[in-house]
């Protein structure tokens, strides 16, 4: 089966990061994939040669331009198109003919689109698309198409973590302020990595993280439908993680060893309880339990990875 993605790659960017891993898992499954990706305002690493960059990013390179029929022509001998969308990727202007494209030319192309957000532009036909994809229920599931909610890798090369240390990673999104005043007057020290400051390889960013004893992400309320990729990736890590009451965190406050707060004094008191040495036994428990949780449970990556298999299969099927 070939499946043509449409997706930020090789950016500083949670999508870009999501997309690396899947089509990595879809590739050691036996999938060919080609890989329509935006054009970068840096270049954090070599492409593999079945990327080809066609679309500016707005958000990234502040342009709108693409070629439309150039990313039809480089994808039109797949069997699908699997589009990985979030408004802020694509410039209306030209996505809509983009996909007409495969409607208009390419009748037998099955276009799927994963929804990382429920933003969609109001003019956008929806008709267009054959199966939407969410990581939770939205207006697209249902009769429209899946939930395939994001994978957890269980990673191994972690670091030995530091003793009173606190970790915080992402884009940006985190709240210092809310974490240093709840550290304020304790031991505790607080240490973050940040993408849109220094970009590390997935490996970096394993080694890195890790070294915290507790992992805190601490984001803005939001009143769209979203999910955090960075939240999925913490999972892995062997560490309790600590989040705040958003929408950001929604499909995973019921998991073992995530501990929602909202407010300072509600993560000083956590923080103090998880860091306690008489509290270690537990604490690995807790994490014990989270990580046989995930292998049997819709978050592990196989199944996440098999989702899509079917996904693919019924469409190229129909």
């Amino acid at each position: 089966m070939k499946v043509g993605f449409v997706t930020s790659y090789g950016s500083r960017c949670g999508i870009a990061e999501y997309s690396k891993e899947l089509i990595n898992g879809l590739q050691g499954k036996g999938i060919d994939i080609k890989v329509c990706a935006n054009f970068l305002p840096e270049v954090l690493e070599p492409d593999p040669d079945f990327v080809k960059r066609l679309f500016h990013c707005p958000f990234m390179t502040h342009k709108n331009a693409s070629d439309p029929l150039g990313m039809y022509e480089f994808l039109k001998d797949s069997d699908l198109i699997h589009i990985q969308f979030e408004t802020s990727l694509y410039h209306p202007s030209w996505f809509s003919r983009f996909v007409r494209n495969f409607k208009d030319f390419s009748k037998n192309t099955k276009i799927a689109m994963t929804m990382h957000s429920d933003g969609l532009w109001p003019d956008f036909s929806r008709s267009l698309i054959n199966h939407f994809i969410s990581h939770e229920p939205m207006w697209c599931t249902g009769s429209y198409g899946s939930v395939i909610p994001m994978g957890v890798k269980l990673f191994n090369n972690l670091s030995e973590p530091e003793k009173n240390l606190i970790c915080s990673f992402g884009l940006g999104r985190n709240d210092d302020k809310f974490v240093k005043e709840a550290i304020e007057g304790t031991n505790l020290r607080f240490e973050t990595s940040y993408g849109n400051k220094t970009w590390l390889s997935r490996d970096e960013l394993i080694k890195t993280v890790s070294k915290g004893s507790i992992i805190c992400l601490i984001y803005p309320p939001v009143g769209a439908s979203v999910s955090s990729s960075a939240a999925m990736f913490a999972l892995g890590l062997n560490r309790p993680l600590i989040v705040s009451a958003t929408n950001w965190f929604k499909s995973i406050r019921n998991v073992p060893g995530v501990f929602p707060v909202t407010n300072p004094t509600e993560l000083k008191n956590l923080l103090k309880e998880l860091s306690d040495p008489n509290e270690l036994n537990r604490v690995d428990e807790i994490i014990n339990q989270r990580n046989q949780y995930i292998k049997v449970s819709p978050l592990s990556y196989d199944h996440f990875l098999q989702k899509h298999l079917e996904v693919y299969q019924s469409l190229v099927k129909n």
